[in-house]
Order: structure tokens, then C-alpha cells, then sequence
């Protein structure tokens, strides 16, 4: 069987349909009804738009601690950046340890002292000029948003702190009897 003869009875195969007498009236009415329900949409989308600038402004950042990550592990802090698109930045970090039971004093320390930045109120200047530059030797591809370098930012920051008040307390980070920072970003683009 060739080509034309599959076609011919695919076609007379094909079930008959007939075609609505008043189908101009019919396309209109549709119309009609969408743009109706277009302009409602628009007017309740602006009405929802300046609402949100009016309490809130353009962006909202949420920190805290004992948060639940979007993988599934708790952090011991963790930050949010509330964009008005929908798409929130979100960073999660947490404790690790090597060598130390969870309930050893160091870890606990190490938890406890992360748990309590407060990662809005950081001074993350210098860690965010440093993220801007490596920023700029990196491929257009990689290169990480200004939210993203923020998040960086307060990581570093707040792992500084911890490491930094670790030591003031009187513990010793070796190899093997250690804690570590670690954090999950999501992509902020």
C-alpha cells in the first residue's frame, strides 16, 4: 500500500462532522465573553499588585531558625527573599559535624550559636564585594545573581561567626573533631 491509497482511507475511515449553521454567532459570543472575563482579570490583578506594594514594597526577607528545608532536612537557619513574582529565594544551613557525636558540647555550641544570627541584620558588605567580583571572572552562564551573592554572602558571614565564637568558647576544631557549615541555596533567577 502506498502513501496516497493509506491516505484516501484514512479519510473515508474518518468520522463525518458537521459544521454548526450559526458558528459566526457562535465565535462571537465566545469572544465576547472572554474579553469580559480578561478585563475582570486585569482589574483584580492590578487590584492584587497594589495591594502587595502598598504593605509590603518589593521585596520581603524572612530569617529564622529551625526551619524546614525544601529538601527535606531541618536547618539550623535559614533565610527567605519574598518576590512578588512567586519564585522565592531561599537559603537553608545547617551544622555538620565529623568525628563528635550530635550531642557532643561542640556541635550543640555550633547549632545554638548559628541559630542565633539573625542573617537580615548581618553586615555582609565586604563578603558581597568579594562574591561581586569572583562574580565577574566567572562565564555569563554561571554567574549568580545579585540575591544569590546576597545569600553567599550571609553564609559566609554567618559561618565566620560561628567558627569565630566556637574558638572564643574554648573549642578545638582538628581533624577529625570538627564541625562544619553547610548550606542549600535555591536558584534565585
Amino acid at each position: 500500500m502506498d502513501d496516497d491509497e493509506f491516505d484516501a482511507r484514512i479519510r473515508d475511515a474518518a468520522p463525518v462532522v458537521a459544521v454548526p449553521a450559526n458558528l459566526a454567532e457562535r465565535r462571537a459570543d465566545l469572544f465576547s465573553r472572554t474579553r469580559k472575563r480578561q478585563g475582570r482579570a486585569r482589574v483584580g490583578l492590578a487590584s492584587l499588585i497594589v495591594s502587595a506594594v502598598l504593605i509590603g514594597g518589593g521585596t520581603i526577607a524572612v530569617a529564622g531558625g529551625d526551619h524546614m528545608t525544601p529538601w527535606g532536612w531541618m536547618a539550623d537557619n535559614s533565610f527567605t527573599i519574598e518576590r512578588p513574582a512567586g519564585e522565592n529565594c531561599f537559603v537553608g544551613i545547617r551544622v555538620k559535624w565529623d568525628g563528635v557525636s550530635e550531642d557532643d558540647p561542640m556541635v550543640q555550641d555550633a547549632k545554638s550559636i548559628l541559630n542565633s544570627i539573625d542573617l537580615a541584620s548581618l553586615d555582609i558588605s565586604d563578603a558581597l564585594a568579594e562574591a561581586r567580583s569572583s562574580n565577574t571572572t566567572v562565564p555569563e552562564i554561571s554567574r549568580q545573581t545579585d540575591d544569590e551573592m546576597r545569600m553567599q554572602a550571609m553564609v559566609t558571614v554567618a559561618a565566620r561567626m560561628t567558627f569565630d565564637e566556637l574558638i572564643a568558647r574554648g573549642h578545638q576544631l582538628r581533624v577529625g573533631h570538627e564541625v562544619s557549615i553547610s548550606s542549600d541555596s535555591t536558584a534565585c533567577r
